[in-house]
């Protein structure tokens, strides 16, 4: 059973997430990216039942634009800036 979920049914944090100055500059890790939200379609309800992030450039770049930045020096920090997006 699929039941829809809206932002509305998320309740905030009670305090702000921790954040790292170097995890979260795009100096720490040499550029910046986004996210894009794909809804997850129930198919046959017809309702959206989650959503996907997909990374992307900061002007829309695929995926792969912004993977192929990712290095062994920089991926440490690509994934607590993920984390903390």
């Amino acid at each position: 059973m699929t039941v829809p979920i809206s932002a509305s049914d998320f309740s905030p944090l009670d305090k702000p997430k921790p954040t790292c100055d170097a995890c979260s500059t795009n100096d720490a890790r040499g550029f910046s990216f986004r996210y894009a939200y794909q809804p997850i379609v129930d198919v046959i309800s017809r309702m959206v039942c989650a959503h996907e992030a997909l990374v992307r450039g900061p002007n829309g770049e695929s995926a792969g634009t912004v993977l192929a930045r990712v290095t062994d020096a920089n991926r440490y920090r690509f994934d607590q800036a993920c984390l903390a997006s």
